[in-house]
């Protein structure tokens, strides 16, 4: 599920437990005396603004917007780049200032507004549609690389192990962004023909174009990224994928190590 909408599933989530926990509540003075509700709504509510607030840095990244100071900055930045009205970008910085408030604990807030805000979560589910109708219609949120249809495609070719890695593996690719993915094969590697075949086949289940690095013959310092921050989603040897990690990690290190010494 592509990264954008895990975040609108969270916030979904968190709005229904919100509701459900308000309907525990009889009175201000109960909620009051109940510490265990109260620190759950506190909690919710807080969980509930940090889903928006990380769907709004998640837009910033795409789309290489501003980068907000002070979270409260975030609302303003959304509105400006069409994301948000400025009625809800105004709601939005206020719940901003509020989740502030809650999780700051020299701030005490009364249980009577942490009700109240609790009453008003309405808001969040509006703010929320109104960002995810400009995603969706933009196509901003890139989609998710499914690796079962990968692996699919690798146990047909002499794949030993295999790592997605660059854009998909740290979380900042954007829509029109390559899926780069790194493969170890058999010994006697892989014909011009069968690498070019591998390559058309994971395009076809990806749905774009694939950049594809045999890791037999990569560079040193390519290896090392793809072994040190790529993600591992296929091995049919784990004791052979261990052996070239280990011997990757080895080299490099010794060649910085050699380097420093210089």
């Amino acid at each position: 599920m592509p990264v954008i909408m895990r975040r609108f599933m969270l916030l979904k989530n968190y709005i229904r437990i919100l509701r459900s926990l308000e309907e525990k509540i009889v009175s201000v003075d109960e909620f009051t005396e109940d510490f265990i509700l109260r620190g759950a709504v506190k909690r919710y509510l807080h969980l509930a603004v940090e889903a928006l607030i990380d769907i709004g840095f998640r837009i910033c990244s795409l789309l290489e917007l501003e980068k907000p100071d002070r979270y409260r900055d975030l609302a303003r930045i959304l509105k400006e780049a069409g994301f948000l009205s400025k009625g809800s970008a105004d709601l939005l910085e206020l719940w901003i200032g509020f989740r502030n408030i809650m999780v700051h604990a020299y701030a005490r807030i009364k249980p009577s507004r942490v009700l109240e805000a609790l009453k008003s979560v309405k808001d969040l589910e509006c703010i929320a549609s109104e960002i995810k109708r400009n995603v969706d219609e933009r196509k901003l949120d890139p989609p998710w690389i499914k690796d079962d249809a990968i692996v699919e495609v690798l146990r047909k070719f002499r794949v030993v192990f295999a790592y997605i890695f660059g854009s998909y593996a740290t979380g900042r690719a954007k829509n029109r962004s390559d899926v780069d993915i790194a493969v170890y094969v058999k010994e006697g590697g892989l014909s011009w023909k069968e690498h070019v075949s591998l390559m058309h086949s994971l395009e076809d289940v990806v749905g774009r174009r694939v950049d594809l690095v045999i890791l037999n013959e990569a560079p040193l310092l390519l290896a090392y990224e793809i072994v040190s921050k790529g993600r591992l989603i296929y091995s049919r040897d784990d004791e052979l994928r261990a052996e070239f990690e280990a011997k990757v990690l080895r080299e490099y290190l010794d060649i910085k190590l050699k380097i420093g010494n210089i």
